[in-house]
């Protein structure tokens, strides 16, 4: 169950950041990705950019839904940090998925205007 409320948390912050009229003025404070890419010019306006740290921030501050793997052995040796680093990024490969599935449902259930504001 934990994993269900994860995946629409990440899925209901990346919506809200990227798509919703609450945070057009961020989006409109960085501009529109045109030949270059500038970071947050399209971390602002792209879900599965935008889960994919959310998710990573998720497992970060202590909202898992996977625990810490075990030190793989050639990082036995550096300690704890790159189990957690590998961790934390599977955990936004995880975010980024679960949102764009999430997505492409709302999507085909019609909610097609909300989330093409932008």
């Amino acid at each position: 169950m934990n994993l269900v409320i994860w995946a629409f948390s990440v899925y209901g912050m990346a919506i809200i950041v990227t798509r919703s009229p609450i945070f057009a003025p961020l989006r409109a404070a960085f501009p529109k990705p045109e030949g270059t890419t500038p970071f947050f010019g399209t971390l602002f306006r792209c879900t599965l950019c935008f889960a994919f740290w959310t998710g990573m921030f998720h497992f970060a501050s202590g909202f898992r839904p996977i625990p810490v793997v075990l030190d793989p052995p050639p990082f036995a040796i550096l300690g704890p940090l790159p189990a957690f680093l590998l961790s934390m990024f599977f955990s936004g490969c995880a975010g980024a998925g679960s949102a764009w599935f999430l997505f492409l449902a709302a999507e085909k259930l019609g909610q097609s205007d909300f989330l093409d504001s932008d």
